[in-house]
């Protein structure tokens, strides 16, 4: 709406400008101007928000997420906290896939190959205790990262 028209075009624009002297037209295109500047910064902060919080595959990110102390370290803590089903008489491997966020936390746990058991359900318990590991980065940004890590079970007795 422009003066209380409910369409307007390009000639009316012109019209419009005409009618206006200098001073008004230069206010009403900085107005527009200004507009269109915001917006664009809007825009440009809510697209680089959503590309922060996106959720980058391990081979994409230039820092690969570790765990302080090394994998071998984290097979131990999960060795520690994983209490292994009394049913379980073979050798499996439970596959499992998190987010490593930016804050060094786990989430997002899910169980992509489940060899039964009850074997999957003390994986995530065991996932959910873990102490924070260092974030994966991308460009020098920490990121959230997608991680997958087996784990192989066998009963000692």
């Amino acid at each position: 709406y422009i003066w209380g028209r409910k369409k307007t075009n390009i000639r009316d624009l012109n019209t419009i400008s005409m009618k206006l002297n200098h001073k008004q037209t230069s206010k009403l295109i900085f107005k527009n101007l200004l507009f269109i500047f915001i917006f664009s910064i809007s825009f440009f902060a809510q697209s680089q928000e959503k590309k922060l919080d996106s959720i980058y595959n391990y081979e994409d990110v230039t820092l690969k997420p570790s765990f302080s102390g090394g994998i071998e370290k984290f097979y131990k803590f999960i060795g520690k906290h994983y209490q292994i089903p009394e049913k379980l008489n073979t050798k499996v491997k439970v596959l499992t896939e998190f987010v490593i966020e930016k804050d060094g936390s786990i989430s997002n746990i899910t169980i992509v190959e489940d060899p039964g058991y009850g074997t999957s359900e003390e994986a995530i318990k065991a996932l959910k205790k873990s102490p924070k590991w260092n974030p994966g980065e991308k460009d020098g940004v920490s990121v959230r990262t997608k991680y997958k890590l087996h784990i192989t079970l066998h009963n000692a007795d």
